[in-house]
């Protein structure tokens, strides 16, 4: 019996990809196609092109799965919970008052949909907030979610990383013990120096964690232990900090000012 060709179906599934760009992918595969004297390059000039088409379908598919996921979800959740549904759906989108339905609090699957959509929804599972991935996902919405996780979370370096890599901020909800972490402490500080404030003692006599600090924001010395902000070198550092940042800010207003200008044009175009 003869075998058939594994290459085939890969081909049919390719062109299938290719319907959805049609012009786009052949008009990019030229460039990276053999040339035309080639003996193969209409065949190379069909994969190519399938190929790039593959590349740009992948991200609507990405999304389309995501989809069919979240929808799948709900199909469950509102099979378990039928007389919520309304509620399911308000909670899914983000504007659902999950407080006021313990039955629905008390669902690990509501709780990640909920927190997923608004990391402050963490304050109304309490059920959950030891949960390590609820709290993740929470605070990888909104930082200040920390707040609301467990004491031992809150002692969690991974969790605290990641409500730091959120907003640099939620570093103040973190435990002692994580405030004299210093791996933390030069994570909060490098994206918002002023976290200083809120790192332990020794950390805030720490000279290279002070210096990230004050790189970031000039404030921060102020934050600093007393004989280091009397170090002449990280008073200079300060004071290049302080020069960048009002750089930006003269940037950030011209921008401003010209926005305003062009405004003013419209309206009086608008009026003749």
């Amino acid at each position: 019996m003869r075998r058939r060709s594994s290459w085939i179906p890969a081909l049919v599934l390719c062109y299938m990809f290719t319907a959805f760009f049609p012009g786009r992918p052949q008009a990019f595969a030229k460039d990276i196609a053999p040339p035309e004297s080639h003996p193969h390059s209409h065949t190379a000039l069909i994969v190519a092109s399938s190929l790039v088409a593959c590349g740009l379908a992948l991200p609507w598919l990405g999304q389309k799965i995501r989809e069919g996921r979240e929808e799948g979800r709900m199909r469950r959740l509102i099979a378990a919970h039928p007389s919520l549904e309304k509620e399911l759906r308000g909670i899914a989108m983000g504007s659902g008052e999950l407080d006021k339905y313990p039955e629905l609090a008390s669902d690990v699957e509501v709780a990640k949909m909920a927190v997923a959509k608004d990391g402050y929804a963490l304050q109304h599972v309490p059920a959950f907030q030891n949960n390590a991935e609820v709290v993740k996902l929470a605070c990888a919405q909104s930082g200040y979610a920390l707040q609301f996780a467990s004491p031992e979370l809150r002692s969690d370096r991974e969790v605290v990383l990641a409500a730091v890599a959120q907003v640099a901020y939620a570093f103040q909800y973190a435990s002692e013990e994580i405030r004299g972490s210093e791996e933390v402490v030069r994570q909060a500080v490098k994206s918002r120096g002023n976290c200083l404030e809120f790192a332990s003692e020794a950390l805030r006599k720490n000279r290279d964690v002070v210096k990230v600090a004050v790189a970031e924001d000039a404030n921060a010395l102020g934050y600093a232990s007393e004989d280091l902000q009397a170090d002449p070198e990280l008073q200079r550092v300060a004071e290049k900090a302080a020069a960048r940042r009002a750089r930006q800010w003269a940037v950030i207003l011209w921008v401003a000012n010209i926005g305003q200008r062009l405004q003013r044009i419209r309206l009086l175009f608008s009026r003749s």
